[in-house]
């Protein structure tokens, strides 16, 4: 009897294990690229709220969302950062503190690639598109990437430069357990 009962116990631990999902975000990383003046500006935003959801059984089940902290913009150089949070045509943090991208739906594309629909707000325009996130396992971690370019005109942003390109590259990276 007591023999069942661990076998029980450990089949019931075991097929728990397998269907966890992927839900504790420990790392994350926002990164962006556009063109000033002919030259690649790099920056990265430093404070997010990142949710992360992967259902491996069912992914239509999975969910992403992210509220990123506007104000937390850096691209090396202060007085830059300092003209994009406060100017009207940027990001006017004092009207518009948060950026906010989520999912709205998730398919799986390929093994460990999602094909995910996401509505990104910021300075409260919402905006449809795609990307294709990328997962792998190590260990007990599951590392996701992203990458995908907008135009920063379809949000408001930047207002009508000359020398700013318009296409920005965002990359987004982040590791879960479960």
């Amino acid at each position: 009897m007591k023999l069942k009962i661990i076998i029980l116990l450990t089949m019931t631990f075991f097929s728990l294990h397998l269907v966890a999902q992927w839900n504790k975000v420990t790392v994350n990383k926002i990164a962006f690229k556009i063109k000033n003046a002919g030259i690649n500006v790099n920056g990265s935003f430093g404070k997010a709220n990142i949710q992360i959801n992967v259902d491996e059984k069912n992914p239509s089940n999975s969910t992403f969302l992210g509220v990123v902290e506007a104000s937390s913009i850096k691209t090396g150089i202060n007085l830059r950062d300092n003209h994009l949070k406060d100017k009207e045509e940027f990001f006017n943090i004092a009207s518009y503190p948060t950026l906010t991208m989520k999912s709205t739906k998730v398919v799986l594309k390929s093994a460990g690639v999602y094909t995910v629909t996401w509505i990104l707000t910021m300075k409260n325009v919402a905006r449809q598109f795609t990307s294709d996130v990328t997962t792998k396992e190590s260990g007990n971690v599951l590392l996701l990437s992203t990458s995908f370019t907008i135009n920063r005109n379809d949000w408001n942003i930047g207002g009508n430069s000359m020398t700013m390109g318009d296409q920005v590259t965002i990359q987004l990276n982040s590791s879960v357990t479960k």
